[in-house]
């Protein structure tokens, strides 16, 4: 159905949640966590398939993506499904973001929609076709001008307006997988050649880069002031210093499969999401893992934090 109007005009408090993190997984679920305990707080299974993307919405929506072509949207404040976006893309969906009251998809038939969220009973406002293979992400610029990211298996990096004008097309060697906004006027990507790169906006040059791993392809890439990490194939999690890419901040190493998902709780805190079912709260300044989350019963792909503080990590 696309009946239902959402809107952010809710009323509920969230005054008294302790931070929260949504997690979704080929076993069909969305579970939303308790940051600090470790414990879930809600579980749904509401996708026939594969989830591979949670993003939150307004703080009080959590949106899911999934290989049903489905994109559901749960209230985290009664527990229950707010809306199914049903056949929101003609196959798989996979990334999604929300800018304002626009929602981006992604589809593995290299379409890219904007929905208006609080009529998501029409059609898209707008899709984007400048991809020609499956496009895994998209994320929306947080500062400056309104600005999506996408990456995808074209090889590309592109940067547009919610018009579909092109601000910038960027080759890379190989599948990016990734991309995460450093303020309105660099990006950085997750590339499967092993690289992270810090591109400017205006001119597309490539200022700065570093390997992950030995010879492991780049999953994600998460940003927070002055940081920046990368999760790859090779299950570790890598933080270097944005301004000085070259500087190893921490190296985390206690997952046993692919690292697939990042976000960061604040200046000392992280958390991976991976392939061996697992999610992780680390603190990054000593290694520590405070947090083992472990209810999903298959491996990990989406992950996305939700804080009191007004601070979305992408």
């Amino acid at each position: 159905s696309r009946s239902l109007s959402l809107s952010r005009a809710h009323t509920h408090s969230f005054g008294d949640l302790r931070m929260q993190a949504a997690t979704c997984s080929s076993d069909h679920t969305v579970v939303v966590w308790d940051i600090e305990t470790g414990t879930a707080v809600t579980s749904h299974k509401q996708h026939t398939s594969s989830v591979n993307r949670v993003a939150w919405y307004d703080n009080q929506l959590v949106g899911s993506s999934g290989c049903d072509k489905n994109v559901v949207f749960y209230d985290v404040n009664s527990g229950k499904v707010a809306h199914v976006l049903e056949d929101a893309h003609d196959d798989w969906c996979y990334g999604l973001d929300f800018a304002g009251d626009l929602m981006g998809t992604t589809c593995s038939d290299s379409d890219v929609k904007l929905w208006d969220v609080r009529n998501l009973a029409c059609d898209p406002v707008f899709t984007y076709t400048g991809h020609s293979e499956l496009v895994f992400n998209v994320t929306a610029s947080s500062a400056g001008d309104l600005l999506f990211g996408t990456s995808s298996d074209d090889h590309t990096l592109q940067l547009w307006t919610q018009t579909g004008e092109v601000v910038l097309n960027h080759e890379h060697p190989h599948n990016v997988s990734d991309v995460s906004w450093i303020g309105p006027d660099e990006v950085v990507t997750a590339c499967d050649d092993g690289i992270v790169r810090k591109i400017e906006v205006a001119s597309g040059r490539e200022v700065a880069t570093y390997v992950h791993g030995d010879e492991a392809h780049v999953n994600h890439v998460a940003t927070m002031h002055n940081l920046v990490a990368s999760g790859g194939t090779d299950g570790r999690v890598e933080i270097h210093q944005v301004d000085d890419m070259a500087t190893t901040v921490a190296v985390l190493s206690d997952h046993e499969d692919w690292v697939n998902r990042l976000a960061f709780v604040d200046e000392e805190r992280i958390i991976s999401a991976s392939a061996d079912k697992t999610a992780k709260v680390w603190n990054f300044s000593t290694g520590e893992v405070l947090a083992r989350l472990t209810l999903h019963t298959e491996r990990l792909f989406g992950l996305a934090i939700r804080t009191d503080t007004g601070l979305p990590p992408k």
